[in-house]
């Protein structure tokens, strides 16, 4: 599914709760190769963005990492923050 050229409605949300739905989302899958997910994310970073853009990129990327990771893996997604800008990775033990 590619993203449309829709004009980004920018807000502030908490990093960690849009994560934290994800990984929620991908239990199953995860579960079945026996990978575990684990958000990181420090639960005071606030970010703002398009809800819906973060949300299909962290998506996108985790669902990824799933798909790529060997069975009984490890995803951790994480993020650090400064006065200007978040970073957000995800770290996984797969190819690639």
């Amino acid at each position: 599914v590619q993203m449309t050229t829709a004009k980004p409605n920018p807000q502030s949300f908490p990093l960690f709760a849009v994560a934290d739905e994800i990984v929620s989302f991908l239990q199953d899958t995860a579960s079945q190769k026996k990978i575990e997910i684990e958000n990181e994310i420090p639960e005071n970073i606030i970010v703002y963005a398009d809800f819906n853009h973060i949300r299909h990129v962290l998506r996108n990327l985790l669902a990824n990492a799933v798909k790529f990771s060997f069975e009984q893996g490890k995803i951790i997604v994480n993020a650090t923050s400064d006065d200007k800008e978040v970073t957000t990775f995800v770290k996984d033990e797969g190819i690639g």
